[in-house]
């Protein structure tokens, strides 16, 4: 009886054992050949004092000069690139009032995964604008629920022509010969 109990608890030992080996086993064999395509890239973009500089544009650039991923930096100037395959890559950084910084050429590979740019200093443009002009015109139609307007103050309607003859024109308004409108 002893040796009955022996051999059923070897069984059901090995029944268990054996599926948790060979799925860590699968794991360590697995764990290089995930790790070969996955770099890192990081970095701060900063300006000559310092001060780190939100929301630039950074760019990803293979040694050629062809985009492979963008970014912004975030509001306190970091930035990352993340799974980038084995490459000599450039960075290139630019943001308004900011002359475009590019870096030197590097190297991910299976021996340099994680690249750490550190500060990358931004000086700033001396042509800076003076001043923005933003203009627009209205629509010569505007409807809403209860309402119509009709913006005739830029329109080639309006020249020479009454507030009369320009109802006369007006979608959904009806004016009479004698004058009455509806």
């Amino acid at each position: 009886m002893k040796t009955f109990c022996y051999k059923a608890g070897l069984k059901l030992a090995i029944g268990i054992l054996l599926p948790i080996i060979l799925f860590i086993t699968l794991i360590i064999i697995q764990q290089p050949l995930y790790a070969q395509t996955n770099g890192n890239i990081s970095g701060k973009v900063v300006d000559t004092e310092g001060t780190p500089i939100e929301y630039v544009s950074v760019g990803l650039l293979y040694e050629d000069g062809k985009m492979v991923k963008g970014a912004l930096s975030d509001s306190t100037g970091r930035f990352t690139f993340s799974a980038v395959p084995d490459g000599k890559y450039l960075v290139k950084v630019s943001g308004v009032s900011y002359h475009p910084f590019t870096t030197q050429s590097f190297v991910i590979s299976v021996e340099n995964r994680i690249m750490d740019l550190g500060l990358l200093k931004l000086k700033e443009d001396s042509k800076l604008l003076n001043a923005v002009v933003i203009s627009a015109q209205k629509k010569l139609v505007e409807q809403t629920i209860d309402k119509t307007v009709i913006n005739v103050e830029n329109s080639i309607l309006s020249e020479g022509n009454t507030a009369l003859e320009l109802l006369e024109r007006a979608p959904g308004v009806k004016v009479g010969e004698d004058g009455q409108i509806s």
